[in-house]
């Protein structure tokens, strides 16, 4: 079951009445969602509905043309994160994710517009119909449209990690020591010790993983050398800079759309109404990005919810109202 919100903002319904057609929800199945229910300052509504059970890997193959899938992940990202999840994509959907300078033994950048570079030309090459940007992923998604990249290729965010980077407690552990490479090793043997491992995967999944994907999961973050340069790079002085791009561009903020995990216990909803706050005045497209908020997921839905996720990017996919 999932529960969709939209950050109306005194928007006019008819946005509203196109993604229920295209759903094929009944209007008599929306009500209103308080702030305190999970949602944000405005008007919000809701809808409840109740997704097919399916068992073993049987992809949902909504009519469609081929499509392309350009996956931003976040911090530690790998490859294998995503590979639960392919068993469930119909063969038309090509998922591809995006390599970042520094993980899984890549090259490291010299620097932020060389690791933004570097995306964006994977992505040029990729030609994406739709970029996925979990995470850190979803604030170097802002980067690149920012930079003019990304034009007209609708984003889709799940539990992004934006302006709420300035209040996250490792972020500002990190601003506060000049000695990033020897917190890195610190970071690594943390992340491969069987004692951490345990506590993570009980607080931040929603079932275990498989032993193979969870092994990767974790070498991933141990084995990420540019851990120190995301560090470095993403501050708050990066924010104030992105304000002012983003200013000279808000066109760069539409065209966006937010899933959540209900179970999510990485990235606060609250991101969202710091990053209104912050970008509210800039363009009135950030108050009315959709929102829709998965109750049963958590922040890894592609790896413990791995048929559900599938099925839920078909549809966005599919649909000519994806954002």
């Amino acid at each position: 079951m999932e529960i969709d919100l939209w950050m109306s903002y005194g928007t006019p319904g008819a946005r509203i009445r196109r993604e229920r057609t295209a759903r094929g929800i009944p209007d008599d199945l929306h009500d209103g969602l308080s702030p305190a229910q999970g949602g944000h300052a405005g008007c919000l509504t809701a809808s409840l509905r109740t997704a097919p059970t399916k068992t073993g890997p049987q992809p949902y193959d909504p009519p469609m043309a081929p499509s392309t899938l350009a996956f931003l992940g976040g911090n530690g990202h790998c490859a294998a994160r995503l590979s639960a999840a392919r068993a469930y994509l119909p063969a038309r959907i090509d998922l591809v994710a995006v390599p970042y300078p520094g993980f899984e033994g890549r090259p490291r950048a010299a620097d932020l517009e060389g690791f933004l570079t570097a995306v964006a030309d994977h992505l040029v090459s990729t030609g994406p119909d739709l970029v996925y940007a979990t995470g850190i992923g979803g604030l170097l998604a802002l980067c690149l449209r920012a930079r003019g990249a990304l034009a007209g290729i609708p984003i889709l965010m799940q539990g992004p990690v934006l302006w709420g980077l300035e209040k996250r407690m490792m972020p500002r552990i990190m601003r506060k020591t000049t000695r990033l490479a020897p917190m890195q090793w610190a970071l690594s043997r943390m992340f491969a010790t069987a004692v951490f491992q345990r506590r993570f995967v009980r607080k931040y999944f929603t079932r275990r993983p498989d032993d193979e994907i969870l092994t990767a999961f974790f070498a991933g973050y141990a084995e990420c050398t540019a851990l120190p340069d995301f560090f470095a790079w993403l501050t708050p002085d990066l924010l104030r800079s992105l304000e002012t791009e983003l200013a000279r561009r808000p066109a760069a903020l539409a065209g966006i759309r937010i899933w959540w995990g209900g179970r999510d216990a990485v990235v606060s909803p609250r991101e969202l109404e710091w990053t209104v706050s912050a970008l509210g005045s800039v363009s009135e497209s950030v108050a009315r990005w959709p929102v829709r908020v998965f109750p049963d997921w958590g922040h890894y839905p592609m790896i413990d919810a791995p048929a559900e996720w599938a099925q839920e990017l078909a549809v966005a996919l599919a649909s000519t109202e994806a954002v």
